[in-house]
Parts: structure tokens; sequence; C-alpha cells
């Protein structure tokens, strides 16, 4: 339902997602930024968001992003198949975002080499 309290609830929830983000890729030393507008987030793999078209073509980085993508559906995560987008919605809980960002975690920790 589109109400006050709603978008406020979303968007609290999406600013948790984000600095849950970050402090991911700091953790895994990852020079990668967040990016949100309200409850929309993405992440990409460069440490400054891109200022236009050219610089956004400059940082995709396609088979990491179908390796993350992948390896968090294989645990029923879907993240938006195209610049990581995330949308927190009405319905999110923040269970859904603690299962999102464990599974991201596990996952940069294959990505960077940190299984035992």
């Amino acid at each position: 339902m589109i109400t006050a309290d709603n978008y406020a609830r979303m968007a609290d929830l999406a600013a948790a997602l984000a600095s849950a983000l970050q402090q991911l890729f700091a953790r895994h030393r990852l020079a990668w930024h967040v990016s949100r507008v309200g409850a929309r987030l993405e992440f990409g793999f460069a440490a400054q968001p891109p200022r236009n078209g050219s610089e956004s073509a400059q940082q995709m980085q396609p088979l990491l992003e179908r390796a993350i993508h992948l390896y968090l559906l294989n645990r029923g995560v879907l993240l938006t198949p195209f610049h990581n987008m995330m949308l927190v919605s009405p319905a999110t809980q923040p269970a859904d975002i603690d299962r999102l960002t464990r599974g991201l975690d596990a996952c940069l920790s294959h990505l960077v080499g940190e299984m035992p």
C-alpha cells in the first residue's frame, strides 16, 4: 500500500542495506560502491559511482556479475539481473536483508579466496 509510513520504512531498510553492503565490501577489501535512490539500490565494481554512461560501461564486469547472481540464486536470493539492482518494498523484512547480506558475504569470501 502506498503510504507515508511504508515509504519511510522502505527508505530506512534501504539505508540499512546500503550500510551493510558497504561494510561487506570494506571487510573483503573491495573498492566497490553502493548507489541508492530512495528504496532502490545497486552496487558497482568501482570505488565511485559512475557519472555517465561511458563510466558505467567501463566499470561493468559481466562475468563477475553473473557469478554473484548465480551464487545467490542457487541459495534462494534473486538480484535484478542488471546493475546488481535491489528494490526494497513494503513487503521487505529485515530478515530478507540479512539473508541477502549473509549470502553475498559468503559469495565474496569464495571470490576473494577467504574460504578454508
